[in-house]
């Protein structure tokens, strides 16, 4: 299939197929109410494609029942390694098994507009609309087959819908600029421009965009800003030669993370048929234990694939031991070290480790420290980090002034970046003051943590009026 559609700032994501087209796919699946083949050895990666076909085809192998995801999977491979024609036939056959799966109606999309189908794309953004309204991105993609329509105006209206509903992005701003921009309107161009450039400051498109607009409304100084922005940004991007170089080293890259996906999409296949399996323990293992390998590779092929080190984490959380948590939260820290979700996971487990076990290993806490901190290198400021580093400083033991006033600051910082007051923040800080000695202090705290509770956090309300209690006792018995 020739892929000369529409060329999107970020590309997209049905029509029934025919009986005919319907029974010579499910042809191909012959034999899949059969017994898993003895043999599930793979090819060798040296062709990532033939060996993504592969991954695919051994799950459903592994899952003859899940027929429609079967094919549903193998289809994104197609897709992924752009044979979109094979990948279109897929997944019309697996439409007619499960006609309500969002993500299909998405590459569908995705397929028809790089065809120049825009009537059928346009058509199956509906149709992913109609089973999750609430899908995030598809207006951005209707409004983007529009204006390849020339129907700006609706265009427009696409744009403004996906901002309304609150699922839009920086992209869904610098398109409806491009639309308005169609239309001349270059005050509202101008305005989405500078909306995707709060989102996304490097953003080239909303830069040349708002080069182009400012002029037009008399801010030729202005616009020079954003345009010499521009042009230092295009410079570090599109130097040749080391795009050249880069080119052979970012495709293999691509298409590792596409066959990790593939993997990826087994798990899930797996995942699924685990908790299908109700009571029978034997299948349930089974289906575990698949699932784990297939995230074990998917990560192997794409170590910085952050939603398979959260699945697999979920997993073991469920399923598995602490040590075997620690050493997944290890992993996914190395591989992502600008991510602090994992580096605070792994302190949080740590933690755990040493929770009510005054023998647990002094190395919990040692590590749950330093993951900690690597969280906080990341965002100083992140509220449940900050108050776990206090929480631990204070249970090191450790009385001199340098920890007891960095677990002071800590707690505070808890305090002051919780989005909603709590309970826990301010109990924290308390006990923190009332350990460095300043019992007055820790009476504010908690008499604060009252007056800002939400009304309906009774129990939490509750808990710090106990704690004041017993703290005005001490305080007014002078048993400091």
């Amino acid at each position: 299939m020739m892929k000369t559609g529409i060329t999107f700032i970020r590309s997209l994501r049905s029509a029934p197929a025919a009986p005919v087209l319907l029974a010579a796919v499910l042809a191909a699946l012959s034999g899949c109410g059969d017994p898993p083949p003895a043999d599930l050895s793979l090819p060798s990666k040296e062709n990532l494609y033939e060996y993504s076909i592969a991954v695919a085809r051994r799950a459903r192998s592994l899952v003859p029942s899940g027929r429609a995801r079967a094919l549903f999977n193998t289809g994104f491979v197609h897709e992924r390694f752009g044979m979109e024609e094979k990948a279109e036939e897929l997944f019309r056959a697996g439409l007619e098994l499960d006609p309500i799966t969002v993500d299909v109606y998405e590459s569908l999309a995705q397929i028809y507009s790089l065809s120049d189908r825009s009537a059928e794309a346009i058509k199956a953004c509906h149709m992913a609309l109609r089973y999750d309204p609430n899908a995030r991105g598809i207006w951005t993609r209707i409004g983007q087959v529009l204006s390849h329509m020339q129907r700006h105006e609706e265009a427009i209206e696409a744009f403004r819908t996906e901002l309304r509903r609150e699922t839009g992005d920086a992209w869904t701003r610098a398109n409806l600029g491009l639309a308005c921009k169609a239309l001349g309107r270059w005050e509202e161009a101008a305005a989405a421009y500078q909306g995707a450039l709060e989102l996304d400051p490097g953003m080239r498109e909303a830069l040349y965009g708002m080069a182009e607009a400012l002029p037009r409304l008399g801010k030729a100084a202005e616009a020079n800003a954003y345009l010499e922005r521009w042009k230092a940004i295009k410079k570090k991007e599109e130097g040749e030669d080391l795009e050249h170089r880069q080119g052979q080293a970012d495709d293999l890259a691509q298409q590792n993370a596409d066959a990790a996906r593939a993997w990826f999409d087994a798990a899930n296949l797996f995942i699924t048929e685990y908790n299908l399996a109700g009571n029978n323990r034997q299948r349930k293992e089974a289906f575990l234990n698949h699932a784990k390998e297939a995230l074990e590779e998917s990560l192997q092929l794409d170590p910085a694939n952050r939603t398979a080190h959260l699945m697999r984490l979920d997993m073991i959380s469920k399923a598995g031991t602490l040590a075997e948590l620690i050493a997944a939260s290890t992993q996914a820290a190395d591989s992502m070290p600008a991510d602090p979700i994992f580096s605070l996971k792994l302190a949080q487990h740590h933690m755990r480790a040493l929770a009510g076990k005054p023998s647990a290993p002094g190395i919990h806490r040692v590590a749950a420290q330093q993951a900690i901190r690597r969280t906080l290198e990341i965002v100083p400021n992140h509220m449940e980090a900050n108050g776990l580093l206090a929480e631990i400083l204070l249970n090191s033991g450790a009385r001199d002034a340098n920890t007891l006033n960095e677990a002071l600051a800590c707690a505070k910082k808890a305090v002051d970046n919780s989005r909603i007051p709590n309970a826990t923040a301010y109990n924290l800080l308390a006990r923190t003051y009332f350990t460095v000695g300043l019992l007055n202090d820790a009476r504010k705290s908690l008499e604060e943590g009252l007056q800002r509770l939400p009304d309906e956090d009774t129990a939490g309300s509750a808990d710090l009026q106990r704690k004041l209690n017993a703290l005005l006792t001490r305080i007014n018995s002078g048993n400091k």
